[in-house]
């Protein structure tokens, strides 16, 4: 007997009240991914945030200098990419059209080449941008200017970058770990978390057992509760887009790619020294460095360096496992072939970041290469997982 409107309502809100105690399996959180709408959606992010989504979006909207610097980058990005369009660019057969949201890994305002600069060089590539810098997923979600975008441009490919700032910003990074060291055997968060502990079984990358060891007992439930939310977002994103809801999708030409950076480094360090040519990097690092990963961990009593880095590795390695987890989801449901991830793990070295969460101009490129690799379809076979160049799902 197929169950009532009342009954599945009641299981919904059941599966809510897992997710946000942490206690949620693997299975129930794909009923929920499934069940969930915007509504659900919204009242999952008012708890995970502890604030209405109307406030919360008050408080990251992106104001001031900076919205000026990011529009300023994509107008001149985008006058580029009509250049491009006016010349019989998609008559090409090798042309490919590209629309891109995300956060500062697509749109660093000012002195950095970013991913997206990189790939907007290739004279195949005609990049449409609307990424802004120290945009939030919740805020990219929310506003669905992408939407409009994609419809408009009718893009071959949509690159997504978000969550980042969702976890740093406003300090929250210290709502993401705990104030004492839990006991990895009875009451760490991880657990507690049945979903989270399916998804390490699972992994696709090899974790550092060493490492995680050292930080899992710091990572609080809140932690989780986020990247679970994370996975009902972007889940919404990629379903509404590959299969709509009509049936065939106005979008059943797209292919998307998203990423989940690489392993972010706290740190104080103002670089400066002896090289006249790395002049940006202080000066960057004078902007936020520091504020964004180490200060909120300090705040929770966390000073030791090894066990920070060790911290965002597993925040970091997560986020990853999680974006491609939910890129297999859609691989079994048959739309492998227009669902990718390109992983960035293991990429950027110490001495190549510029401040605690973006890398230097040239790591920058070696990302953008691996998505111009994925876009132009090299290094794929017939595994869905690719180590080190980006994942096919």
């Amino acid at each position: 007997m197929a169950a009532t409107d009342d009954e599945e309502t009641l299981e919904k809100r059941t599966l809510i009240g897992q997710l946000t105690r942490n206690g949620i399996s693997h299975g129930g959180l794909n009923k929920l991914m499934e069940a969930a709408n915007v509504d659900d959606i919204q009242e999952i992010t008012k708890r995970v945030f502890d604030l209405n989504e109307a406030d919360l979006l008050r408080k990251i909207a992106i104001e001031g200098i900076f919205k000026k610097l990011n529009t300023l980058k994509n107008s001149q990005r985008n006058e580029r990419y009509f250049a491009k369009i006016h010349k019989s660019f998609r008559s090409g057969t090798d042309n490919k059209v590209v629309f891109v949201e995300g956060d500062s890994w697509f749109n660093y305002p000012i002195i950095l080449s970013d991913i997206v600069d990189w790939i907007a060089m290739d004279k195949k590539l005609a990049v449409y941008s609307s990424a802004a810098g120290g945009d939030w997923l919740l805020n990219m979600l929310a506003t669905r200017e992408y939407v409009d975008g994609l419809s408009i441009h009718q893009p071959d490919f949509f690159l997504l970058s978000g969550g980042g700032n969702d976890i740093a910003g406003m300090l929250r990074l210290a709502l993401m770990v705990n104030v004492k060291k839990t006991s990895r055997e009875t009451d760490s968060a991880f657990r507690h978390n049945l979903w989270a502990q399916h998804l390490i079984e699972h992994s696709y990358g090899t974790v550092d057992k060493n490492r995680w060891e050292n930080a899992i007992p710091w990572i609080s439930k809140d932690f989780f509760a986020l990247l679970m939310l994370f996975r009902l977002q972007y889940y919404s994103v990629l379903k509404n887009l590959l299969i709509g809801s009509s049936s065939p999708s106005k979008f059943q030409d797209l292919t998307i790619i998203t990423q989940g950076y690489d392993y972010l480094l706290p740190s104080f360090n103002s670089g400066w020294g002896i090289k006249p040519w790395l002049w940006y990097v202080p000066v960057l690092r004078w902007i936020g460095h520091g504020k964004w990963l180490k200060r909120p961990l300090m705040i929770r009593g966390i000073n030791d360096e090894q066990l920070q880095k060790d911290i965002l590795y597993v925040m970091v390695f997560l986020f990853n496992e999680m974006l491609i987890e939910l890129g297999h989801y859609f691989w079994q449901k048959g739309y492998g072939n227009r669902v990718f991830h390109i992983d960035s793990r293991d990429w950027i070295q110490e001495g190549e970041w510029t401040d605690e969460i973006h890398p230097k101009p040239y790591k920058f490129k070696a990302i953008a290469d691996r998505y111009i690799d994925c876009i132009n379809g090299k290094a794929v076979s017939g595994h869905p997982v690719y180590k080190n160049v980006y994942k096919v799902l």
